[in-house]
This record gives C-alpha cells, structure tokens and sequence, in this order.
C-alpha cells in the first residue's frame, strides 16, 4: 500500500477565490464525448475563443477560478517530483503562451525571458489529472496504446498570474501544468539530475584526510534525517562512509537497512548476513588469516549488488587486518589516460567469474571497465580469487587481455591510489561495490586471535532512493520555515 509521500508544497498568492473575477468563466465539471471520462473544461465558448491560439503578453494572461481541491490535488502530484528538481519553489511565472499551427506544440514564455516547445502528446502523456494518473503513488492510469501519437492541442491558457499552464486537446480532455514542473522538464536543456547527475568526487590514498571525508556517529545517523542525508551523500560521491560506535550485537545491519528503507538485506551465496570469521578448515581465504587481494565482491553474479555494508564485530590486536580500499573509478581515468589501448581492452573484453557452493554455480561474464552511454565509467569487475579459467575470445587476444589486466591492477596497487583502514569494534563501513575495491592484509593466526566482520549487501539504488526521500522532506521543510 502506498502513502502519500509528499504534501503540495504552497504557492505563494495562488487562491481560488483571489482570482475569482466578476465576468470570467469558471471552470466545471463535464463529460468528455469521446472517452466519457470527467474533465474539466471552460464553460463559455467566448472565454475558449479569447483565449484562442494567440501568445499572451505579460498584462494579458487569461485568469480564472478554478475548483480550489482539484488543482491542489493535482498540483500535490506534480510536487512528486521536485527532488528531481533543483530549481523547484522558484515559481518563475509564466508570461505567454501559444500553440503552433497544426496544434503539436505548446510554446511558452517565463518571466526571465526563457523560452520553451512543449510537444502535445508528451504533455498529454504526462497529465496528471485524477482520471489520467494515480496520485498517491503517481504513476499512470492512461497506457500509450490508448493513446494516439497525432493528439492535438486546441486551447491553451495560463492561470493564477502564470503559475499554472492550463490546456484543452482536441479531444476536450483538460490538464494543468505548474511553472516549476515546465521549468525542470526542458528535455535536452533539462538541468542534470540532482543527485544521480552528480559526478562522483574521485579520490586516493590521503581521502580520509580531506575535508570531503568525515566519520559519522551511528546514533546520530539512526536518530538524525539531516545527519543520515549528509552520510548518505558523503556516501554517493565519495563511494565509502563509516558509522562508528555501532553496538557490537548481531543484526544492527538490519536496523541500518530499515532506516533506508528495506526491512532486511539481499540474500546472496553466502547468506542474508555473512559471519566472514577464521575457520580452521576454510574453504575460501575469505574466512582465513591471510591477504585478499583487491576486488569486488559477487563477480560471479549477473547483476551483482551494488552497496555493500561491513559491520566489525571483533578487530585482531596487533599487525595485520586492515581493510584495502581503491577508488576503481579513479584509477580507471587514470589509466585511460596513460593507457588509452589497455583502458579500451578491459571495456571490450569480457571476463568470466564463477562460483560452486552449496546448491548453486554462479557463472558471470562481463569487462573489468564498463561505460555507459556517455562513455563514463559506471562499474569495476575485478576478482582473481573467482576469476574463471574460460575465457571466450579469439586466440591472439588472450595475452593482451592478462596484460592489460595487470597493468590495470598494478595501478590500483601505487601508493597515490590505496587506502589502508583498519576496521575497530563498532564501525561500520560502506562502500560502493560496482566501484571501490576492497581487500585485506594477511595476519598472524593464533588460538586467540579472531577477526570478526559481519557482512551484507543491498541494491545500490537505496542510498540514491534514500536521499530523494530526505530532498524531498528538507524541500517541505523549508517551504513551511519560508511562510513563517
């Protein structure tokens, strides 16, 4: 079941009963004659007409009383998005507007002089009026295949001093558009995305010492929605975040998760959470006293998890334990540009990861450097402890894979790139796992000697889902200190 997740943040100046002029039309409740559907459409044919195809100077915007909880409701929906919006609450007003010849385009003009083209069908698809979208989860009642591609526009006009855009299709089907929702969705000339649009800030062996890097108190994360948005944030541009003091009993990773709004972990090969502790008799070095070279973990997996969690529960004395850390992201960049040849082999050949445990046979293929569509680098694939010995490439290309793979590996080894981190009782560490490497130094076993992490994964999507929640709560927050 789904709660409203967000209140209609207020609109300075915009009341029904403000513009509510004598001799205007008013809008009401009707039947549209093709989809039987409600609508709401203006009463009086000389209002439509006036309103007509003509653009709007600023002292001539058409204004009109309009049914004070259906615009809220809607307007309620349209705030759904302002976390992906960093100029929302603005409220730039509308000057003008105007539709193009054969109805497809609905231009309008800001009051700083901005302009923009709105398609018909993309603001049809995109109504958020009660018969068209859901307004507690705001998704989408209406299917594209109900729709048709070749919709026209036959009104368009502007309401409450030009923070609404109101338009009529040809079908008579009515919609509302706020300013700060036209504003965001510029297609192209969108601004990037708040938070998934970010850069990630790389960084080497001294980042613990920069002022991009703090420590967080674990209470202060569990009890504060500021502290843990700014742990999460540190967390996405960094790749890693510790929490320290975390109490040492088992299962706080759960309490952690429900706080970001799982109810548990990801199961994965080795269990929702891993005792990853020394076994006399063990039968991967993870759980052994010796190094572990840097990798990410779950190679093996299609789709491997992508935020990864370690909660120290017990620490060795002495030499010896501390955690590895490289930014992969970093050293990438830096190898493509020293290495332009290696860097395009690693994003061109792909690997093989296997693991045999238990009842399952995890095989996986993919390159150690992945790039999406805009050639970025979005994901590290590095494990020679479940690296596999198939390799399905052509014959002559095999050295050149190894070497190039050395070469990258060398380079997350240099001084400059590695982090040395050793883990106490009560921190938490969280990284990354598409892009930090992690490993371990060996150390000395003996009878009493234990080092004790407890480990789980989730989806990487719940720190960036997190933080649109908490943006969204701080923009409420500060519209409500505003009206004070």
């Amino acid at each position: 079941m789904f709660s409203r997740p967000f209140l209609p943040l207020s609109r300075a100046g915009i009341t029904a009963s403000a513009y509510a002029k004598p001799g205007l039309s008013r809008l009401q409740m009707c039947t549209s004659q093709d989809s039987k559907r409600k609508c709401y459409l203006k009463s009086s044919a000389p209002a439509r007409a006036a309103s007509g195809n003509r653009a709007w100077s600023s002292n001539q915007v058409p204004v009109a009383a309009r049914d004070e909880s259906y615009s809220n409701e809607v307007i309620s929906a349209f705030d759904y998005d302002a976390p992906l919006i960093d100029s929302w609450g603005k409220n730039t007003p509308l000057l003008s507007t105007s539709i193009s010849g054969d109805g497809q385009l609905v231009s309008v003009l800001w009051s700083d002089g901005e302009e923009q083209d709105y398609p018909a069908v993309w603001l049809r698809d995109n109504c958020h009026c009660t018969d068209c979208c859901y307004h507690v989860s705001v998704t989408r009642k209406i299917y594209l295949t109900e729709m048709s591609l070749e919709t026209e526009v036959k009104n368009a006009s502007l309401l409450d001093n030009g923070q609404l855009l109101s338009v009529e299709w040809a079908d008579s089907h009515h919609g509302i558009f706020p300013t700060d929702w036209l504003r965001g969705h510029r297609f192209d000339q969108s601004q990037p995305d708040p938070i998934e649009g970010n850069r990630p800030h790389l960084w080497g062996h001294d980042v613990m010492s920069t002022p991009h890097f703090r420590m967080f108190e674990f209470d202060e994360v569990m009890e504060s929605d500021d502290a843990l948005y700014d742990w999460l944030k540190m967390l996405f541009n960094l790749g890693i975040a510790v929490l320290k003091n975390a109490p040492i009993e088992q299962c706080q990773q759960y309490s952690l998760q429900k706080r970001l709004g799982y109810d548990s972990p990801a199961p994965s090969s080795s269990g929702i959470l891993n005792q990853a502790k020394l076994h006399m008799k063990s039968y991967h070095p993870v759980y052994t006293a010796a190094s572990l070279q840097l990798h990410n973990d779950l190679s093996y997996y299609t789709q491997a998890k992508g935020f990864q969690l370690f909660h120290c529960k017990q620490q060795v004395t002495g030499g010896g334990g501390d955690s590895l850390l490289a930014d992969g992201f970093k050293v990438a960049e830096d190898f493509r540009c020293q290495n332009p040849e290696s860097f395009r082999i690693l994003t061109r050949i792909p690997w093989e990861y296997k693991l045999a445990i238990d009842k399952n046979y995890h095989v996986a293929r993919r390159e150690v450097i992945r790039l999406d569509t805009d050639e970025e680098v979005c994901q590290i694939t590095i494990n020679d402890i479940c690296r596999a010995a198939m390799l399905r490439i052509p014959l002559q290309d095999v050295k050149k894979a190894y070497v190039a793979l050395k070469e990258f590996t060398n380079m997350l080894y240099h001084p400059d790139n590695l982090v040395r981190y050793k883990l106490e009782a009560g921190d938490i560490l969280a990284f990354h796992n598409h892009r930090i490497l992690h490993g371990r130094l060996g150390f000395s076993m003996k009878a009493d000697t234990q080092r004790h992490l407890e480990t789980c994964y989730s989806d990487w999507e719940i720190v960036s889902g997190r933080m649109r929640n908490l943006k969204k709560q701080r923009l409420r927050k500060s519209q409500g200190e505003n009206q004070k």
